[in-house]
């Protein structure tokens, strides 16, 4: 007798708590995607030290936590490389003239979002000075 209402009082308890029930509840959680802002595209001098600025990425989500992922496409000749590629404004030094492509993955651990920005390196194109000789 002590096994069949134990049994029974087992398959209320696993009811209530709704084990075995396929359902929704309508109390899942949904996730909104974060949004990536990898900045403005930008123009500098060759060997100008380049900061970043993905911090204006968000997430609706307010308990979510937001991780940052950069990746970057130098010119061939560049043997440039980020400071630190897993926050949100690192720095490089545009070390020759050319398109630097940078990629900012976010994710907020189950969804992700990309953005890129152009970093555009110019030779400083100063006149030079010009000596005038007197006769």
């Amino acid at each position: 007798m002590k096994r069949c209402c134990f049994a029974f009082w087992l398959v209320l308890v696993l009811a209530a708590m709704g084990c075995g029930d396929d359902e929704p509840t309508g109390l899942e959680e949904t996730n909104t995607a974060p949004v990536a802002d990898a900045g403005s595209d930008q123009t500098v001098n060759v060997g100008a030290i380049v900061k970043l600025n993905g911090g204006d990425s968000s997430d609706e989500d307010a308990e979510d936590v937001v991780f940052y992922s950069w990746s970057l496409n130098a010119p061939d000749s560049s043997s440039t490389a980020l400071s630190d590629t897993d926050v949100a404004s690192p720095t490089f030094p545009a070390d020759v003239a050319g398109a630097y492509v940078l990629t900012l993955t976010v994710t907020d651990g189950d969804a992700e979002d990309e953005d890129s920005v152009t970093i555009t390196a110019e030779r400083d194109q100063q006149e030079p000075p010009v000596i005038e000789r007197r006769r």
